[in-house]
């Protein structure tokens, strides 16, 4: 795999529905594997796969250009952006655990393990109940 981004404008109403706007690179081999598009809309934070970076993406509408790459932990996907748009999460996988990087300088804020992996979550699930008709009937009670 390459390490390229392609930005693409989608105009539904226009002659071309898609128009490639530009290719950035990041980095030979990097293998971008998510994105989230920040709440300007202007904004993208790019998780890539074999390096295991966030990069964020500026200027989508009008000259795109990545930002220097800052260390993600383990195998991550961006999960959301904040509603202030200020902190993207990004969901560590592996370590079952939440990485908050902050948008300006793309630091990591904070890194907040959870209580269960998300495998084991949905393992401890329960089964729905049966429907009526299957269910023993319930016993009359006594009153005295």
């Amino acid at each position: 795999m390459t390490g390229d981004v392609t930005i693409a404008k989608l105009d539904l109403g226009g002659a071309t529905p898609l128009t490639k706007v530009a290719d950035i690179e990041l980095g030979a081999g990097s293998e971008p594997w998510a994105v989230v598009i920040g709440n300007d809309d202007d904004t993208a934070f790019v998780i890539t796969r074999k390096t295991q970076t966030i990069r964020k993406i500026t200027g989508l509408k009008t000259t795109p250009s990545p930002t220097p790459r800052a260390a993600s932990s383990g195998a991550g996907r961006p999960a959301a952006d904040s509603p202030t748009g200020q902190e993207p999460y990004v969901a560590n996988w592996a370590e079952g655990s939440v990485t908050v990087v902050k948008a300006s300088d793309l630091h990591r804020q904070d890194h907040r393990p959870q209580r269960r992996s998300p495998s084991r979550a949905c393992s401890a699930r329960r089964s729905p109940r049966p429907p009526p008709a299957s269910r023993p009937p319930p016993r009359a009670r006594r009153h005295r």
